[in-house]
């Protein structure tokens, strides 16, 4: 019988080499999801939109951060805030979509908020007394930029931005993603827990049998990684001239030679030109860096068992027709990737509730990053399933705590 915390399996980490896998209960509990929402969302960074959306004072954009609404606004100071999108008045919205305002006004009841939050006019509350609207202001969470992207956490007590992706920070200098352009992206709704699915992102031992296109273009003799406190990194390199649209380069050129047709961005070191360094910044984002520009996925948990999947691409300006069939290559070849990933997540999430299955073993050397997430995330989770445990089985019928670190404790980093 499996020892329980909280209302999941533990997790006993005894290194990669002796460890059993994360429970499969821990895919599938409805009350860890829920508890996951309550806490451990409000206290991580969320990339949640683009910096060009919000470059001019008045433009915004509406995300949703673990279930709570916010609006994301540069105001007319030039300051960027990220704000509670929920009226003081009846909880409608102040915002919605995105776009350019001189002020927000909710359409439930009217009320008119400024650009940094505070109230303007409250129509219909003059004979309302011990009101004073002058003191009313929308709450504000932390926010920060990152590249080209914008970043929130609803914690005031989560380590800084900069620290949170200080192992990724040093990447951007070769890559001069201020003179890349975003060139769209897609959205996907996927039938599995959200762990499923970064599980999925964390090695590269399934490549050969779910990516068969991808296996041909990255060399599996070429294949590191590198952990950090809140990111790791894998590095997959591309067997030179191939790439992933060898198949137009075929159509434009006769060859199958892409990399001739399209050579990799000026200014990237040897390693950045011939390969892939894959960035997770735990636990929802994910910031890929390639010859041909900056691919960036987010996670969006919307249930125990539906993730949102969202896929952002920076590319250089096409200057010709056949630029922009072979970018639009690449980024069709990612988007069937991810298509290949989603549906054996969404398979694998089924075997989740198999009453003959209850966990796995890590692949000691090819799963180093996978066991790196499970370490960091049981031990931020760990407070919230004691008093989860605390609250709901009393202390007397506690279970016994294993493993390491406590709290917002980030797991030391290491390198190999």
């Amino acid at each position: 019988m499996p020892t329980m915390l909280g209302p999941v399996s533990t997790w006993e980490d005894h290194g990669v080499e002796r460890t059993g896998t994360l429970p499969n209960d821990w895919y599938t509990s409805t009350e860890l999801f829920e508890l996951e929402r309550r806490t451990f969302f409000r206290e991580v960074w969320h990339c949640v939109g683009r910096v060009e959306q919000v470059a001019e004072p008045g433009r915004f954009f509406t995300c949703e951060v673990a279930n709570e609404q916010v609006v994301v606004a540069r105001g007319r100071d030039g300051e960027l805030r990220a704000m509670s999108n929920v009226c003081l008045h009846r909880a409608g919205p102040v915002a919605m979509g995105c776009g350019q305002r001189n002020a927000f006004q909710c359409p439930y009841h009217g009320w008119t908020f400024e650009l940094d939050g505070r109230l303007r006019r409250a129509r219909g509350m003059e004979g309302t007394e011990e009101f004073e609207p002058a003191k009313l202001r929308l709450p504000q969470f932390r926010v920060g930029t990152w590249g080209p992207t914008v970043w929130v956490t609803l914690d005031d007590a989560a380590p800084s931005l900069d620290e949170w992706l200080a192992d990724v920070t040093p990447r951007l200098a070769n890559y001069r993603v201020d003179r890349l352009q975003f060139a769209g992206g897609r959205r996907w709704r996927i039938r599995c827990n959200w762990k499923m699915y970064v599980d999925n992102y964390m090695e590269g031992y399934h490549i050969p049998f779910v990516h068969p296109g991808l296996a041909q273009s990255l060399s599996p003799s070429i294949y590191t990684y590198r952990l950090g406190d809140y990111t790791n990194e894998q590095y997959g390199g591309e067997p030179h001239p191939r790439g992933p649209g060898s198949r137009v380069a075929g159509i434009l050129g006769g060859t199958q030679e892409f990399r001739k047709l399209k050579p990799p961005m000026p200014g990237l070191d040897e390693s950045e030109r011939t390969g892939y360094y894959f960035h997770w910044v735990f636990p929802l984002t994910t910031i890929n860096f390639t010859p041909d520009g900056l691919l960036m996925f987010t996670v969006r948990p919307v249930g125990p068992e539906l993730t949102e999947s969202t896929f952002l691409w920076w590319l250089p300006e096409a200057t010709s027709f056949e630029e922009r069939l072979l970018q639009a290559a690449i980024v069709n070849f990612g988007h069937l990737v991810n298509t290949e990933d989603y549906e054996i997540c969404e398979h694998a999430q089924k075997g989740m509730q198999s009453s003959v299955y209850h966990r796995g073993r890590y692949a000691a050397t090819q799963e180093m990053c996978l066991h790196h997430f499970h370490r960091l995330l049981t031990s931020h989770m760990r407070p919230h399933l004691e008093a989860w445990e605390a609250e709901h089985r009393g202390p007397a019928n506690g279970a016994v705590v294993h493993g390491n670190g406590h709290g917002h404790a980030a797991v030391p980093g290491s390198a190999r």
